[in-house]
């Protein structure tokens, strides 16, 4: 037992409850989700099928040259009518547009964002927020379901198969996973290979085998694992995941870039990748639950940029959580994903960070207009 203490980072009791935006994160808060002064919204955007259907509502109709409502699909890091018109429709109160979702396809519409623009005078005015799909659970080929274990967990740092874990009653474990560590370039020896989208990825087959392993070892005892997705930004082959506000910085952790095609793409097979592998169905173990990044807040301490804009590191963190929820649940349905903040709440002692509460009502306000979600804190 005393080994176990000595050995262990820091223990928690690890609480896997979903704080569901729409019922425990419903505080009063300032941020209210409003529609910029654009009279059109999404009231869903939903996979049927091979089908994305968005039903559309409008608190008066704008005008148009055309009459029509033209659907714009962006990438994350595309703004207003910069992406592709994938459809459109008549202009109405009401409208239900539908294109196709493409999935695994290089016009993949998973993880982008929808908006619909009309067009006044010649131009392309964008009439609505922006809106991501909801419901990526229902393309998922694995419904693994959870293992349910008991709240007392920890970060463990040493031998896990001494039985001590079991004699703690351990019912969680939470591990950090490094970009860094598993995502390789094609000449590596042994790399594993994963083709997404119309491209090749590939990824540290060993660093690999220690995590399955692992996963597996937890598993099979009843343990619930929880994996912290972070970028170090220490790898040779992941320098491009570093969001271009954090080069140059010293942290542990860094933003994630979500400013270019193709940081944006090895994101999105990331975590498809990561959600398939771990879904219990492959022989590799089973990962319930994801976190994206550490104490997000602390801006110079986990989630590092050079900016110290609360809307600004917030909409790059949303935009990186999208991917990876749409892309994970779009291969395993019963993941959780997770925000992760320190307890800086309503109190600052670190001058680099931003307050917890700040950033979670600003993270809640931007979930809330672009497509509520079931995410978890």
């Amino acid at each position: 037992m005393k080994g176990i203490q000595n050995k262990m980072v820091k223990a928690i009791l690890f609480l896997a409850v979903c704080f569901m935006a729409a019922g425990i994160l419903s505080w009063d808060s300032p941020l209210l989700v409003q529609a910029s002064g654009r009279p059109v919204s999404f009231e869903s955007c939903l996979i049927i099928g091979d089908q994305v259907v968005c039903e559309l509502e409008a608190s008066y109709v704008p005008s148009s040259d055309d009459g029509m409502y033209y659907l714009y699909s962006n990438e994350v890091f595309q703004d207003g009518t910069t992406g592709n018109i994938v459809a459109s429709g008549m202009v109405g109160k009401e409208a239900t547009i539908t294109f196709p979702l493409q999935y695994n396809t290089p016009q993949s519409n998973l993880s982008r964002k929808f908006l619909v623009a009309v067009k006044q005078s010649g131009q392309m005015v964008q009439v609505s927020n922006e809106h991501y799909i909801t419901n990526p659970e229902v393309l998922a080929g694995f419904t693994t379901t959870p293992i349910t274990a008991g709240i007392k967990g920890i970060l463990p740092d040493g031998d896990i198969t001494n039985g001590e874990l079991q004699e703690l009653g351990i019912g969680q474990v939470v591990y950090n996973m490094l970009l860094d560590e598993i995502c390789v370039s094609a000449d590596a020896p042994g790399a594993t290979l994963f083709a997404y989208n119309g491209q090749n990825y590939y990824f540290n087959s060993p660093r690999l085998k220690n995590y399955d392993s692992t996963v597996k070892y937890l598993n099979e005892h009843g343990i619930k694992v929880t994996m912290v997705l972070l970028n170090c930004g220490t790898g040779e082959y992941t320098r491009h995941l570093v969001h271009p506000k954090a080069i140059g910085g010293e942290c542990p952790g860094y933003a994630l870039n979500v400013e270019d095609e193709i940081a944006v793409n090895h994101l999105k097979a990331i975590g498809a990748f990561l959600g398939q592998r771990y879904s219990g169905a492959l022989g590799c173990g089973q990962v319930d639950n994801w976190i994206i990044g550490n104490e997000v807040n602390a801006r110079t301490s986990w989630w590092y940029t050079n900016s110290n804009s609360l809307d600004f590191n917030v909409g790059i963190y949303t935009k990186a959580f999208r991917i990876f929820y749409n892309e994970l649940k779009g291969m395993n349905a019963n993941v959780m994903l997770y925000n992760s903040l320190d307890q800086e709440w309503n109190r600052k002692s670190n001058p680099g960070s931003f307050l917890s509460r700040d950033y979670l009502d600003k993270f809640n306000y931007y979930i809330l207009r672009e497509g509520n979600i079931d995410w978890g804190l």
